[in-house]
């Protein structure tokens, strides 16, 4: 059985009622989740750390290298064994931040971003390897991708703070 979003909004309603308003976090709804999805930062935990679990798991597969002549995208993009336990440490890191309170996720998904940023920028400007993992321009600009989506979840009032935009 679906329910409207003004039944789910009756039943929000009605439990801080019950509850005397003293409700310390709100759940998020199913209706805020579809409007502000991408600006959540569980939402970005969740998406980025799923990517990057699952760009981990084709490094381990063989199917991204180890080497250029392994992967099946070539030069564009290959991962060797550095880059698939960081890309698998991170993914796991974002998933668990995921579950946590907002107030402890965010500065999760900031840190993150901010180091990709990092990576991005010594890739482009200094070197490409980093301690021992080589960075291609594709990665340099997905990390660019991930780290301005981190800043843009991360700087979003979270709707589980009750302080999202009007719906």
């Amino acid at each position: 059985m679906e329910r409207s979003t003004h039944e789910l909004d009756q039943v929000h309603n009605s439990i801080d009622e019950y509850m005397g308003g003293r409700i310390v976090e709100k759940k998020v709804s199913l209706r805020q989740c579809q409007v502000y999805g991408a600006m959540c930062p569980s939402e970005y935990a969740r998406v980025a750390g799923t990517g990057l679990l699952v760009l981990a798991l084709l490094g381990f597969g063989f199917l991204l290298g180890p080497t250029v002549e392994q992967s099946l995208l070539g030069e564009i993009w290959w991962l060797d064994i550095s880059e698939v336990i960081f890309y698998a440490v991170l993914g796991v890191a974002l998933l668990n931040a995921s579950f946590m309170a907002a107030e402890r996720e965010r500065p999760i998904v900031l840190f993150s971003g901010w180091f990709l940023f990092f990576l991005s920028i010594w890739g482009f400007f200094v070197s490409e390897t980093v301690y021992g993992m080589h960075i291609e321009t594709t990665q340099s600009l997905l990390y660019l991708v991930l780290w301005a989506w981190s800043l843009f979840a991360g700087f979003c009032k979270d709707v589980r703070e009750g302080a999202g935009p009007p719906v």
